[in-house]
């Protein structure tokens, strides 16, 4: 029964912050193919759910954010420091910028949520971010795995 929870917090862990999922998993003893199953599964999991569920709650802000301003007069747009950030970013490096950074650099909850939001559309938004996934499963459990002796 312990080895159940300690996998469950490894796919949990690796649908949030997957970058130390990897490691944890080593260190917990498990080999390297399963690890490479347990972190994908979990990081899989966290990307279905933030994509599918950030889609919802953007439609829940949109559809409560028309109500208001269709009574009140609109407001002129404030561009702030971090929305300036957001459409650098998207502009600069798309779909596949983004799919590349999520599950490593930016977690996997606010990068399933931009796809979601800026690429809904378009039908390898998903593929992308599960390939990626994969890429950095396998060179994050190698490393974790090379240097497993050294912790």
């Amino acid at each position: 029964m312990g080895a159940f929870w300690e996998i469950f917090g490894i796919v949990f862990l690796s649908s949030v912050k997957f970058l130390f999922a990897p490691s944890l998993a080593i260190g917990s003893g498990f080999g390297y193919l399963k690890t490479i199953v347990i972190t994908f599964c979990g990081g899989s999991i966290g990307i279905l759910f933030f994509y599918y569920f950030g889609y919802w709650i953007i439609n829940k802000f949109k559809s409560k954010n028309k109500t208001t301003l269709s009574s009140e007069a609109k407001k002129k747009k404030i561009f702030t420091r971090t929305n300036k950030l957001i459409v650098r970013i998207k502009s600069k490096y798309g779909l596949m910028g983004l799919s590349f950074i999520t599950p490593a650099i930016i977690s996997i909850p606010v990068g399933s949520i931009l796809a979601a939001k800026y690429f809904r559309k378009n039908p390898k938004t998903l593929s992308y971010l599960l390939l990626s996934l994969f890429f950095w499963c396998v060179l994050l459990t190698s490393i974790s795995y090379l240097f497993k002796e050294s912790f």
